[in-house]
């Protein structure tokens, strides 16, 4: 996360029962693609996908798929909460068309920030526990503009948003 434009990397795992399946459809919230590559091991066609009015629509290669996992990269610019000035709020894109299971979220934010999260203004999120230094963790974020103590959550429904205040360090 930072004050102004705010990095997003993005997981789904789509398993089809019954009808076939032409599209995968996922409200953005804001979220823009990045230029780095869209991954789905093939069965979405990376050519052909369209953004439109914060909706991505992913054309599929084989309508009969019956896994996918997709993998890509957003971004947007932070939205300052209305009931909070000193607050930020991030809506998460929104698969459509689809039942959601539990996901999870892992917010770091630049070294100079710190992440004050606003959980009884959070939307679909749960914390799943106190920070902890993960810095001897191979999961914890390498990148050095990055604080190696994530902030980790679960979502439990669609429309989720996050919310927090960021405090320069």
């Amino acid at each position: 996360l930072s004050k102004d434009i705010s990095h997003l990397n993005v997981q789904l795992s789509y398993t089809f029962t019954g009808a076939k399946t032409y599209t995968l459809r996922i409200d953005m919230h804001g979220w823009k693609l990045t230029d780095d590559p869209l991954e789905s091991s093939g069965a979405v066609d990376p050519d052909r996908y369209q953004e439109t009015r914060g909706l991505l629509v992913l054309p599929l290669v084989k309508s009969d798929a019956r896994q996918i996992n997709l993998r890509f990269t957003a971004w947007r610019h932070s939205i300052k909460d209305a009931t909070n000035e000193d607050a930020t709020r991030w809506p998460l894109p929104e698969p459509l068309g689809a039942f959601v299971l539990q996901g999870n979220l892992k917010v770091t934010a630049k070294s100079s920030l710190q992440i004050a999260p606003l959980l009884q203004e959070m939307v679909g999120l749960a914390q799943l526990s106190a920070p902890r230094d993960e810095s001897q963790n191979n999961d914890s974020d390498s990148r050095d503009d990055l604080k190696v103590v994530p902030l980790n959550f679960r979502s439990f429904r669609p429309q989720t948003e996050f919310h927090a205040e960021l405090i320069e360090s």
